[in-house]
């Protein structure tokens, strides 16, 4: 007769006759009545108990890989394992705790879990616990720059990396063992015997997060949307190529000649206003006379304390939220915003981009840019005053130093 289900079945007579045939399924596995062997569950099912007669299908999101599984301990398509490490049964009690949604863009197949998740071309994540992908972006390239920078990852590379991290943490792990050397082992030198300096847990992490970020970066790049060149004085161009850096005093003289150029136009200007003879010049008379209306003007109406006032209220505002934690009305603050991400652009990366120049070196850099532009402001104004009095005829109304001290408040912001 046939077995029933749940039951295996037996070539032996006498185990046919039996109600309990071959006796009952073990867990993982299932036969239908009248089968004569037991089946492993499929893929999305599990068997608990002894004597199923069909595999229990997953509850949702969970799933299983197929075979002799008595629980169902993966993520179904579409999402991933929180943890790999959590103990299946804590996995089933809660399926949604531990199973989350697949983050956009990424790869999701079954079985996936947070450390591998596949990243596709063009994304970049942080480390192999973050569940949040990033677009790298062109930097000055064309459309398909981020894609060949940021190479992206599938789920079999990030396991690969995995066995790679295990096996070299454990030194003893790819050395061979005493029974096969044919050679006999010398003792541990001194040096080897002294106690050596381990690095902490945190600087371990972090070096892990960085090999895990780098993953997803093509080779020759690294970093945050893998926008740095792994070769040493090399920055990024075009979105996917290196160049060598400028050498910093090269810089440094590119920064000075461009200063002194400024002077000098601004000097070559004013000369030329203060001619009071090229007014009367057919080409540039009339530019001459529009800037003396201009300058009537602005005095006129008090331009010059009213900028000044402008600009104390506009450093003020931007610097609220930030130092003082308070935030005016946004009727005050929009067009400061506005202005304040118009102008906040970092000069000193036209001459030396962020990874040629060390943070603290372009933090200096940027810190006392200001004073060395108010003291050309300062400078200017008082060889203007004295390039003034000289040209004046006897006698003159105030001595040099008077006028080199009139001289410091013309340009002053």
């Amino acid at each position: 007769f046939a077995c029933a289900a749940g039951l295996r079945g037996s070539i032996d007579p006498t185990d046919q006759s039996s109600s309990a045939c071959g006796g009952p399924c073990p867990p993982g596995t299932a036969s239908a009545e009248g089968t004569g062997s037991c089946v492993e569950c499929e893929p999305g099912t599990y068997a608990a108990n002894r004597g199923q007669g069909e595999c229990t299908r997953c509850p949702y999101p969970l799933s299983s890989t197929g075979g002799i599984v008595t629980t169902c301990s993966t993520c179904t398509d579409g999402f991933y394992l929180l943890d790999s490490s959590t103990n299946s049964e804590y996995i089933f009690r809660s399926p949604t705790t531990h199973c989350k949604p697949c983050p956009p863009h990424a790869n999701c197949s079954t079985p996936t879990s947070l450390a591998s998740l596949g990243v596709p071309a063009g994304y970049w994540r942080a480390s192999l616990s973050s569940a949040v992908l990033t677009e790298c972006r062109s930097f000055g390239g064309g459309s398909g720059t981020g894609k060949r920078r940021c190479a992206g990852s599938e789920s079999a590379a990030v396991g690969d990396h995995s066995s790679v991290e295990a096996s070299s943490g454990d030194p003893l792990a790819d050395s061979p063992s005493p029974e096969l050397s044919s050679s006999p082992s010398p003792g541990p030198s001194p040096e080897e015997l002294s106690p050596s300096p381990s690095p902490s847990p945190d600087d371990a992490d972090g070096r892990r997060m960085r090999e895990a970020a780098d993953l997803y970066c093509a080779p020759g790049f690294y970093g945050p949307e893998c926008q740095l060149c792994a070769a040493p004085d090399h920055h990024l161009v075009d979105g996917d190529h290196c160049k060598r850096c400028l050498a910093v005093s090269t810089a440094a003289g590119q920064i000075a000649a461009l200063a002194i150029g400024i002077c000098i136009v601004c000097g070559l200007a004013w000369t030329v206003f203060k001619m009071e003879s090229w007014r009367k010049k057919p080409c540039i008379g009339p530019l001459l006379r529009l800037a003396d209306r201009a300058v009537t003007f602005s005095y006129g109406i008090g331009l010059i304390p009213k900028s000044k006032v402008l600009l104390g209220f506009y450093q003020i505002c931007i610097v609220l939220s930030t130092t003082y934690s308070v935030r005016l009305p946004e009727r005050y603050t929009s067009w400061t915003d506005k202005v304040s991400e118009a102008v906040s652009i970092d000069w000193s990366g036209f001459f030396l981009p962020t990874q040629c120049l060390p943070y603290w070196s372009r933090l200096v850099a940027v810190s006392i840019s200001p004073v060395g532009v108010i003291a050309l402001l300062l400078l200017a104004g008082v060889g203007l005053r004295l390039h003034q009095r000289r040209l004046a005829s006897a006698p003159r109304p105030l001595p040099w130093h008077a006028e080199a001290a009139l001289g410091l408040l013309d340009l002053t912001p």
